[in-house]
């Protein structure tokens, strides 16, 4: 997950993760796309093009699709970024219930927020 969102902006949330599912031949992607959704609180605006989404709804949605094909790697920079109070806690939990499971390497500002997960923490200054 980087710092653009890699999103059709003319395409609803369903659409874009339908594709991204397709893609990455996601088993059953509907039902994982639909439970992405709901998590995220996104499910109510699932028809409605990101163009017309917030900054936080559109890096909701595209942590939806880094997330939608259970990858053992995240690369995930500042996904922390635009994110209200709600959904940088909703983003704690994934990354809480990743660790173990899977593999992510992490840009913050707030290294703090990922002390309890984090194994190893490099400091570049």
């Amino acid at each position: 997950l980087g710092h653009e969102p890699l999103l059709y902006r003319d395409l609803t949330a369903l659409e874009n993760l339908d594709l991204y599912g397709r893609l990455y031949r996601v088993p059953e992607r509907r039902e994982r796309i639909g439970m992405l959704l709901e998590r995220y609180g996104l499910w109510e605006v699932r028809g409605e093009r990101v163009a017309s989404y917030s900054r936080g709804m559109t890096q909701r949605l595209a942590l939806c699709r880094a997330l939608l094909h259970e990858p053992e790697l995240l690369v995930l920079d500042e996904p922390f970024t635009a994110l209200d109070a709600e959904g940088a806690e909703l983003l704690d939990r994934q990354l809480a219930e990743l660790a173990g499971t899977a593999t992510f390497v992490l840009t913050t500002h707030d290294p703090e927020r990922l002390e309890q997960i984090a194994t190893r923490r490099l400091a570049l200054a």
